[in-house]
């Protein structure tokens, strides 16, 4: 599975706030799985979310033994709160793949939550509509979250302060503003709530999601080899109180 993806030049991988989102999917025969991830592993490395890129003595084919290592200690998780109603208006719209259908989640990296939480939005459009499909998101510190899906907060001068600080262009900000004013529009007017919760498993036997990204610097591709879906998570989950 490909698609487009972001990162920082150096340190922990950074998702991008918004992009046009392009996804092609290929079966591959389980047989073939290790000359897949051995042809790609020739041109771009290994990506662990949550871990910081490794140094230059740790070479590909390492990343790739320790990839199919049983005993491998790379381990990371995606966690994601949907919000929608109880007539579930959210999940049918995107079931029916509706132009313009929107989902709204909550998205953090690990089983509980950190110091920050990401909500994000997802725009489906079909291809008569001359648009492309879109994903933007917005960081929230953890404790801000009640706040934000109560329509309590407003985080109009919290987004200047990145303007101000030089972390985001004053374009980026705008931007930030009409996601954060237009979700917030939404959760109100649907009446929006969490309602269903999941995790991704990403470890490293092939029983994983190997990611891994392309152009790193230039965030053109993400390359995803999902071996085998997790399915027994339940005796894993924990939802953090404050997204309650």
């Amino acid at each position: 599975e490909a698609e487009a993806g972001a990162s920082a030049e150096d340190g922990v991988w950074i998702a991008p706030t918004s992009f046009e989102r392009s996804t092609t999917k290929y079966w591959v025969k389980t047989s073939d799985v290790l000359l897949v991830v051995t042809k790609i592993l020739e041109h771009v490395p290994c990506l662990i979310y949550g871990r910081k890129k490794p140094g230059k003595a740790r070479s590909k084919a390492q990343m790739l033994m320790d990839t199919i290592d049983p005993h491998a200690s790379y381990w990371s998780w995606i966690s994601s709160l949907y919000l929608d109603n109880q007539s579930l208006d959210c999940y049918h719209t995107r079931l029916r793949r509706d132009e313009g259908a929107q989902l709204l989640r909550l998205r953090w990296y690990g089983l509980a939550c950190g110091k920050e939480v990401f909500v994000e939005r997802k725009t489906h459009h079909e291809n008569w509509s001359g648009e492309k499909s879109t994903k933007k998101r917005l960081g929230l510190s953890t404790d801000q979250v009640p706040d934000f899906l109560g329509g309590n907060l407003k985080m109009d001068k919290q987004l200047d302060a990145l303007a101000i600080s030089g972390k985001e262009t004053p374009e980026v900000v705008d931007k930030l503003k009409t996601l954060s004013a237009e979700v917030q529009n939404s959760i109100n007017e649907l009446n929006l709530k969490p309602c269903v919760r999941s995790v991704l498993v990403l470890h490293s036997r092939c029983s994983y999601h190997t990611f891994l990204s392309l152009f790193r610097r230039m965030n053109d591709v993400f390359v995803a080899l999902n071996c085998q879906p997790h399915s027994s998570l339940a005796a894993h989950l924990y939802v953090h109180r404050a997204l309650c």
